[in-house]
């Protein structure tokens, strides 16, 4: 989702990403269960042809077995990257 950054030389471009527990693999630590995702985002800019890329860590804590093979639990993360504006295009 693409919205005004509060930088007035910059758009804010905003990312969510839903990754379903049934899809990752749990290790039992002493507070629970976790999970370490690491997510890498590509975001092709056509007005400058260039691709950036940016990389990141999530890491996911449960206290119940149960939660982790559910098909419907997730963990949702939410990302913002800052571009020039002349990069985005509002049909993005």
């Amino acid at each position: 989702m693409q919205v005004k950054s509060s930088k007035a030389d910059k758009t804010q471009l905003d990312v969510f990403i839903q990754v379903p527990y049934k899809g990752i693999q749990f290790v039992k630590k002493d507070k629970g269960l976790l999970q370490v995702i690491m997510l890498l985002l590509r975001v092709w800019m056509p007005k400058r042809n260039t691709l950036t890329e940016t990389d990141f860590i999530e890491r996911v804590t449960v206290n119940d077995y149960l939660q982790t093979n559910s098909k419907d639990n997730f963990d949702l993360s939410q990302k913002s990257l800052l571009f020039p504006p002349e990069v985005m295009s509002s049909d993005v």
